[in-house]
């Protein structure tokens, strides 16, 4: 059950889910892995920047909001993107 609670706060993906399936046989391996992921250091991206951007293409460009439209858009999130 804890799994399911911290797998998104903590962006757990399908390479790490393969990695505990392959590697935790027991339940101690098991609890020192989810232990592990609880303690993890998570770095958001710029979620904020990237909506009101994103808002702000929808309202005034006539083409659909792209990525490559959004990293165009704003100097700040040009830089932040490429680095992603």
């Amino acid at each position: 059950m804890i799994l399911v609670l911290v797998s998104s706060p903590k962006q757990i993906g399908l390479k790490q889910l393969r990695e505990f399936f392959e590697n935790c046989h027991t339940v101690i391996e098991t609890s020192n892995w989810i232990d592990e992921i609880r303690t993890k250091e998570v770095t958001r991206g710029p979620i904020k920047e990237l909506l009101e951007e994103a808002f702000k293409l929808i309202k005034t460009d006539t083409e659909p909001s792209s990525l490559y439209a959004l990293r165009i858009s704003s100097p700040e999130l040009k830089n932040i993107l490429l680095t992603i």
